[in-house]
């Protein structure tokens, strides 16, 4: 497995616990200590129907605001080769300049459907 520059753990917002960045994935991908994936058992308590859901939930809020980003920068149409770090300031400068054209230009960047 290649070895990812991950950023290290931190503490969780109101919270005194330390956790780990992690991926969140579907069925597609295979387990890794740095993802999450949903648990795949036919029966499952209710614990893990919950722990599905809500990974879910956060799956596609991630898809959706990537999909957004995408179908207005091209950028993200390809492989971005550049450090974890730089990358980091692709994906925010390319959400203000989303958040600052739906504010400034709403009508001309994201017209009515």
């Amino acid at each position: 497995m290649k070895h990812l520059n991950l950023p290290n753990s931190e503490l969780i917002q109101h919270s005194s616990r330390c956790m780990p960045y992690v991926f969140i994935a579907d069925d597609t991908f295979p387990l890794r200590p740095d993802m999450l994936k949903p648990y795949r058992e036919a029966d499952l308590s209710s614990y893990k129907k919950n722990f599905n859901y809500r990974l879910s939930r956060a799956r596609r809020i991630v898809e959706n605001a990537f999909g957004i980003l995408a179908s207005r920068f091209r950028i993200y149409h390809t492989q971005i080769n550049l450090e974890p770090n730089n990358i980091e300031k692709v994906v925010m400068a390319t959400c203000d300049l989303h958040n600052i054209l739906m504010e400034h230009t709403p009508n001309s960047y994201a017209p009515p459907r």
